[in-house]
């Protein structure tokens, strides 16, 4: 018998609980980088010491050999309930059977249970795996025993286990044939977090953080599109925040619809211990980029993406107020372009002159002076972008003269300003010339200096020069 006064160490503290989890800087800050959502459940389950009246059963890592079960000082035992193959309903443990009253062992065993493979959403997880659903279930087996003055014994065994939707923990009960039953804590090992991917360098990384919150782990690695349906992700190093890390050999996810789904082996998942543990994964990623609407997520989506490329825009030029100016390109690129229209720099958005600021042709209606500047579009997807050439773009606005205001000193005050009722400012000074003529045939370009005054252009000083009479206008250059 083993005496055990220094170390009761029911769990592995030291669990690698993210274990695969990928996670990498974001390489690439562009647009080509996208990111989708990763969970990640070890198959094997964490289960405490079991209370059987006086006595406690510590449980290990199953060795296939019936004597003493796993354990390493200052570590205790693992605790892990595991599944013979990774996805395998049959489950098994070793334990040893401490006596608290006298700090004594008094024998070791081991379990075998069958556990239900009901997978509801049929994402290769059993549902009593998956935290996000109720865990409550009950299980059948057999347990094979040595107690000190008992011998060798093999028990069937029946038992549940209870744990509420969302929580990674619960309780479990185990009744012998020999009329005992143990009670005692489990929890699922598992975490949630990031996935980053580049789909043109299939660089792929990920950053979780375990079900309890303890611990973080994160890699980085690349991945290849083996066909739209199926990728593989290959080996790489996960790094704990906790100092330990684990190698993640190559594996595969398959694809239904937006989510990708398989199942992952580490060389150990529990570094801490002696032996290799935890080291059965299933994993599952969210994808919701499909960047060309093909329904195909961008992670598997063959579609090579090329950024846009224009080959052809129209000419801007001078346009009468009051007309339509229409201005579009012709662009190409993987996946289809977006665009966003722009003057002098500034985006434009629809309005009700304005329709089509996002889209390849531009429609200014009823065109005004304040339809004037330089037009450019930018087109872009998310493999990158294109500026087309800026094209500028003169609205001329025919001119409203007022009455000509007479100061009674032989000079002529003139005001003009838009005839759509836009005003004039000093900006548009240098626009326009002046010209008067005698009898509407002949125009003589007058010397003006214009100044601006409530949203009007006027010139005050003129003088008659005795013509009987003077015709004036005004020409927009």
């Amino acid at each position: 018998m083993r005496n055990l006064h220094t170390v009761v160490n029911v769990f592995s503290k030291q669990l690698l609980a993210v274990g695969l989890l990928l996670s990498v800087e974001v390489w690439n800050a562009g647009a080509a980088t996208r990111t989708a959502s990763v969970s990640h459940h070890h198959f094997s389950i964490n289960i405490g010491y079991a209370v059987n009246g006086g006595f406690q059963l510590y449980f290990s890592t199953y060795d296939g050999v019936h004597t003493w079960a796993r354990f390493q000082s200052g570590v205790g035992w693992s605790g892990e309930l595991r599944p013979s193959s990774p996805g395998s309903t049959t489950y098994r443990s070793d334990y040893d059977i401490y006596y608290p009253a006298d700090g004594n062992f008094y024998g070791y065993g081991s379990i075998t249970v069958s556990l239900p493979d009901a997978d509801t959403d049929g994402d290769l997880l059993p549902d009593f795996l998956d935290r996000a659903k109720s865990g409550t279930v009950n299980f059948s087996g057999s347990a094979t025993e040595l107690l000190a003055g008992s011998g060798t014994t093999t028990y069937n065994i029946t038992g549940a286990m209870s744990r509420a939707a969302g929580s990674r923990t619960g309780s479990y009960s185990v009744s012998s044939s020999s009329g005992g039953t143990s009670y005692g804590n489990f929890a699922l090992s598992g975490a949630t977090g990031t996935l980053n991917y580049d789909p043109e360098t299939h660089a792929l990384s990920v950053q979780m953080t375990s079900h309890d919150g303890t611990e973080t782990v994160t890699g980085q690695t690349t991945y290849t599109v083996l066909n739209e349906n199926r990728i593989r992700i290959n080996g790489f190093t996960a790094n704990s925040s906790v100092g330990n890390s684990v190698f993640v050999n190559t594996f595969e996810l398959g694809r239904n619809g937006n989510r990708y789904v398989g199942q992952a082996t580490a060389n150990d998942g529990n570094v801490s211990t002696s032996w290799v543990d935890y080291n059965y994964y299933h994993l599952k990623v969210t994808d919701n980029n499909d960047a060309d609407s093909d329904g195909i997520p961008d992670l598997s989506d063959l579609t090579t993406p090329s950024a846009p490329v224009i080959s052809s825009q129209s000419a801007g030029g001078s346009f009468p107020g009051g007309s339509t100016i229409v201005l579009s390109v012709v662009a190409t690129g993987v996946p289809s372009p977006d665009y966003q229209w722009q003057r002098d720099g500034v985006d434009l958005i629809d309005s009700s002159r304005l329709s089509g600021s996002r889209t390849s042709k531009l429609n200014v209606t009823n065109a005004r002076r304040t339809d004037s500047g330089t037009y450019r579009v930018r087109v872009h997807n998310s493999a990158g972008f294109a500026n087309s050439t800026g094209t500028p773009v003169k609205v001329k606005v025919s001119q409203r003269m007022d009455a000509p205001v007479m100061p009674g000193n032989g000079n002529v005050l003139l005001r003009f300003s838009d005839s759509d009722g836009g005003a004039l400012d000093a900006t548009h000074i240098n626009l326009f010339t002046l010209q008067w003529s005698s009898n509407l045939t002949d125009w003589t370009d007058y010397p003006a200096v214009f100044t601006a005054a409530s949203g009007k252009l006027e010139r005050s000083g003129i003088g008659e020069d005795g013509n009987p009479q003077r015709f004036y206008r005004v020409l927009e250059r």
